[in-house]
């Protein structure tokens, strides 16, 4: 549903907006500047990646288009998430609705998953840290877990894979999760 009420906006836009972060990045592989901390490797990776389907298809744009739609449904996976989170914790069916309308017909939402920056899946990401860590504070025994555990791990790689300065957010998440764990 979310991704489908963000089409038009992706039409108005297409084939994606293509902004600061990638600019840098472009020059990063073509060997204009080199690899740095400013950039994530993993997103630098990701639109290289894009790069060559178009290099190899030959369909100009394409690399744009393929970044824009890829991050479009990542995004959207993840707000469907914290709708089916919002569910599965029992909320109120009104609360439940009003989000999901929030997330489809939002226009800066719908926008900010074009725009081709590596804060767009960060935030996602620390969406998903927060509701995983929020997981853990309701229920330490969560942590016992082992699906839970995985996704965790695996969130949180990627949570630091997009920002470096993720890590120290972790840190002192899990610092502030062990207090409160050794108080009890």
């Amino acid at each position: 549903i979310i991704l489908a009420c963000w089409l038009p906006c992706y039409l108005a836009f297409c084939p994606g907006v293509y902004v600061y972060d990638i600019n840098t990045q472009t020059d990063i592989i073509y060997g204009v500047w080199s690899i740095s901390n400013k950039q994530p490797l993993i997103h630098t990776i990701w639109w290289y990646a894009c790069i060559l389907i178009e290099k190899y298809t030959g369909i100009s744009e394409l690399a744009l288009v393929v970044y824009s739609i890829s991050q479009m449904m990542i995004v959207s996976a993840i707000l469907a998430y914290t709708i089916y989170y919002l569910c599965k914790q029992n909320y109120h069916p009104v609360c439940i609705w009003l989000t999901l309308i929030w997330y489809a017909v939002s226009p800066r939402l719908a926008l900010f998953s074009i725009i081709t920056t590596k804060d767009v899946v960060f935030s996602g990401l620390f969406l998903l840290i927060t509701l995983k860590i929020i997981n853990l504070l309701e229920d330490e025994e969560v942590f016992q877990n082992k699906r839970y555990s995985f996704s965790l791990f695996i969130i949180a790689g990627f949570f630091c894979l997009f920002r470096s300065n993720a890590c120290h957010i972790l840190i002192a998440l899990f610092i502030c999760i062990w207090i409160k764990w050794r108080k009890k």
